[in-house]
């Protein structure tokens, strides 16, 4: 996750600079998805999997809930507010998603024993 923040924030803007294709052929698969400027959701969109990974490792469960939550609401307004992607239908259909995965997390909540 660090060097994949490091490539992106550090090396790539001075390879473009310097227009080293491959180098930015070798990171396509960070920033390819993403429209021009927007590279830095790939770290984010790393680091929600890093952190939704780790979710059901939390000692409760409503614990592990809260932050899924958390994180899924703040992909869900990052993306609404910059749209990252190439396409504005991509877009759309993540923040559909995002908010669909939010409505089965909160209506599982309902159901959580204590």
């Amino acid at each position: 996750l660090s060097l994949c923040a490091w490539l992106v924030v550090k090396e790539l803007p001075k390879r473009m600079h310097r227009m080293d294709v491959k180098f930015i052929r070798s990171c396509s698969f960070l920033i390819s998805r993403f429209r021009p400027g927007s590279e830095k959701f790939s770290i984010f969109l790393l680091a929600r999997n890093a952190i939704l990974a780790i979710a059901p490792v939390l000692p409760s469960t409503e614990a592990g809930c809260l932050l899924i939550f958390a994180v899924l609401g703040t992909n869900l307004c990052l993306a609404a507010m910059f749209q990252p992607w190439l396409s504005p239908l991509a877009t759309y259909l993540d923040v559909l998603t995002n908010f669909g995965f939010l409505v089965i997390i909160l209506n599982g909540a309902f159901f959580l024993e204590r």
